[in-house]
């Protein structure tokens, strides 16, 4: 089988990839994990 599209798949594959959207995950609000600084406390084990 040839694994070539024509021009009507094309764009019926595009279509399809636009109907589903952008598949950026949302940021969520609040602290940003990476940037969080560990508790003193709790690294030194009390």
């Amino acid at each position: 089988m040839k694994k070539t599209l024509t021009k009507q798949e094309v764009q019926a594959v595009d279509k399809r990839l636009t109907a589903l959207g952008s598949a950026k995950m949302p940021i969520p609000k609040g602290i940003d994990p990476y940037r969080a600084r560990p508790d003193r406390k709790a690294m030194r084990g009390r």
